[in-house]
């Protein structure tokens, strides 16, 4: 018993703000499904989904996110990107998608 009360003041520490953690996935869910389908109306179809990080230095205001994933036929596809102003109703951001190292689409603008 004593071992499991030392313990829960760690895990509580350690533990990230739920609502911080459910936005940043939010976040990645849009960002690959939004490039996905930027790639399918260019007529490049993805394999599966779009596998994305994000990384904000300055708690959400600057947000920098990365997607990789696969066309159908195997080429490598990669997402960069940064909105800023994302913690606000009117982000802007701005999205290079390339396949097998070739720009195909740039998405920009608000939301």
């Amino acid at each position: 018993m004593r071992r499991i009360i030392l313990l829960l003041p760690l895990l509580a520490a350690s533990c990230a703000d739920p609502a911080n953690t459910v936005a940043e996935g939010s976040y990645r869910n849009a960002v690959a499904v939004r490039s996905g389908k930027a790639l399918a109306d260019v007529g490049v179809p993805v394999r599966g989904r779009l596998h994305c990080t994000s990384t904000s230095p300055d708690n959400w205001s600057t947000v920098r996110t990365s997607c990789e994933g696969h066309t159908a036929d195997g080429r490598p596809i990669t997402v960069e990107g940064v909105a800023e102003l994302a913690s606000t109703p009117a982000p802007r951001e701005q999205y290079v998608i390339s396949v097998a190292g070739h720009i195909v689409v740039t998405l920009g603008g608000t939301r």
